[in-house]
């Protein structure tokens, strides 16, 4: 089985040789990686790396335009011919096996999509450092829970979908789209495919250190369920319809950070977390209503970078 791996990435030079050299460490016979690329300091970078890794015969490099991720997926889906994708970013690294791992996932024929399990690298003891681990938390938690797994978005961070005939059709996707793994997610619930979950793929990231940075990512990662939520349903969708995230869902899941907090420091913490988690969603509301999404084009989150 050939496995082809998309890696996007914008202006992480810094980061990206990490990235491939995890990638290499995977012990699979056809692997093919695609980095995408519009800038050439990293370009440059990767091509060094891929140097060192000969067993990464098939893999290339690839220039976009630079307008934004799902238009780097689309460039690097011309070119990918494997049975199974995987997509993963510049700016993270995954564990020695992870990619292995996911496809254990595909162990039944109706599903097409497994989700890896997003780690949290930084500090648990700063505000931003606790936030990070309990996304994390929260996240593994519901994609987790065997009666919700199915209907959780598998993560940007880490996630494989296998190309039938139908999956391919999703290509290539809307370049306004700004959460591209809850619209694939979506359509795959919607063909009446399955969603897995990998909690031990895991996947090493990142997360903002600073108050713009932490509203800047959350309104493109949660505003970008909320945009994919205003297209239309189609009837008699199975139960396990994928769920994009909302206000809602947040309010069912409230008492979560109240189980994660293990000191009265961390218990502070949520006084702040709670309240800023709803004025984020106000300002999602916001611009969904106005519908001044900012699309096709990257948004870089330069206090996460590796």
């Amino acid at each position: 089985m050939k496995v082809s791996v998309i890696l996007t990435s914008y202006n992480e030079y810094h980061s990206i040789a990490k990235a491939i050299s995890q990638i290499a460490k995977n012990d699979i016979k056809d692997l093919e990686l695609l980095v995408v690329a519009p800038d050439e300091k990293t370009i440059e970078v990767a091509k060094k790396e891929f140097a060192k890794h000969p067993q990464l015969k098939t893999s290339k490099v690839i220039k976009d335009a630079g307008i934004g991720k799902p238009n780097a997926i689309n460039d690097a889906g011309k070119v990918a011919d494997g049975e199974i994708i995987v997509f993963t970013d510049g700016d993270m690294y995954i564990a020695d096996n992870a990619i292995s791992i996911l496809l254990e996932g595909f162990s039944d024929e109706k599903v097409v999509g497994v989700s890896g399990h997003p780690v949290s690298l930084d500090d648990r003891n700063t505000f931003w450092g606790f936030s990070s681990h309990l996304f994390c938390y929260g996240a593994h938690t519901r994609r987790a829970w065997p009666a919700k797994c199915a209907s959780s978005p598998m993560s940007g961070y880490l996630y494989a979908i296998k190309m039938t005939n139908a999956v391919a059709e999703l290509f290539p996707i809307p370049i306004e789209i700004r959460a591209e793994d809850a619209y694939i997610s979506k359509k795959i619930a919607e063909m009446g495919y399955k969603i897995n979950y990998a909690p031990d793929a895991l996947a090493y990231v990142k997360f903002p250190k600073n108050l713009n940075d932490w509203i800047n990512q959350k309104k493109r990662s949660l505003g970008g369920n909320i945009q994919i939520r205003a297209t239309p349903k189609k009837k008699g969708l199975p139960f396990f319809e994928v769920r994009q995230r909302g206000i809602i869902q947040d309010i069912e899941n409230a008492l979560i950070p109240l189980k994660f907090a293990s000191s009265i420091k961390e218990y502070f913490y949520l006084l702040g977390i709670y309240p800023l988690r709803l004025y984020l969603w106000i300002l999602i509301y916001i611009q969904h209503y106005k519908k001044s999404y900012s699309s096709e084009r990257w948004e870089q989150i330069k206090s996460s970078k590796i």
